[in-house]
């Protein structure tokens, strides 16, 4: 309860420094709908000149698509600053964080707020609503428990991924941010992965699990059996890839050592 009401406290200060420049905020909200409705319309120029690709239908390949920027939303949305860190150790900052009677992580993620990245979680929605309308899915009972627990574990893997890589500054402070790389390989999941080779199915399933994200879970909501035990498994991923990435947190927390600055 105490770290809702800190994480609370921040945000209500962040919100208010950005109302501050409200152009900016707007023409940020705006931004993403446009980038959202952009690649919507490249994918129907796709599909104006083809029927499917290898096999997948444009309402299918949307849906996935539309899926894909749920988990990736919500991790902009909170955990934006992740890609910071290296700076706060490079100029000395991360002992402020240290000093406090806070969990230094909390702090961090608390210290930035992507909040246009809710108009990506209202555009993606809206695409979901659509392709599912066109494709004439039936909803059952067990879809919104299925659906939330996909958008759960998609959002954990993204947290996961990028704790894990945003730790390794604690070692290597002078390379530029790991963060931002590793989460564009995850543009891969914003589309069937069996339009791809083998070696990258591969990869960005057991190597950097961004199939579980988008393509696994969205499968099986369109009523697709073929990968339905890996989309289940996409919660057990995304908590594992946490646990394991805040216990690498951890231990370069232990390893680090101030700049003195």
């Amino acid at each position: 309860m105490r770290r809702i009401q800190l994480g609370l406290a921040f945000y209500a200060q962040f919100l208010k420094g950005m109302m501050a420049f409200r152009w900016d905020f707007w023409l940020n909200l705006t931004g993403i709908v446009i980038s959202q409705i952009l690649n919507v319309i490249m994918l129907t120029a796709i599909f104006s000149r083809i029927p499917h690709l290898q096999g997948w239908r444009f309402h299918e390949i949307l849906f996935i698509y539309g899926f894909s920027q749920l988990p990736l939303s919500f991790f902009y949305l909170f955990g934006s600053s992740l890609n910071s860190v290296n700076h706060l150790i490079l100029d000395g900052r991360l002992d402020q964080y240290l000093i406090r009677p806070v969990d230094p992580l909390f702090q961090i993620l608390a210290q930035d707020l992507g909040i246009q990245q809710v108009s990506g979680l209202f555009a993606s929605t809206a695409i979901i609503a659509y392709a599912t309308w066109k494709l004439g899915l039936v909803i059952t009972w067990w879809h919104p428990f299925a659906f939330a627990l996909f958008v759960y574990g998609g959002t954990a893997i993204y947290f996961g991924l990028a704790l894990m890589f945003a730790s390794l500054s604690f070692w290597y402070p002078e390379r530029a941010g790991f963060v931002w790389p590793i989460m564009s390989v995850g543009d891969f999941a914003q589309y069937p992965i069996t339009i791809y080779d083998r070696p990258i199915r591969l990869f960005i399933t057991w190597v950097l699990p961004f199939a579980f994200t988008a393509f696994f879970p969205a499968t099986l909501l369109m009523g697709i059996q073929t990968f339905a035990v890996y989309a289940w498994a996409t919660p057990i991923v995304g908590t594992v890839l946490m646990v394991a990435a805040y216990r690498v947190w951890q231990q370069g927390l232990r390893n680090y050592t101030s700049t003195g600055s």
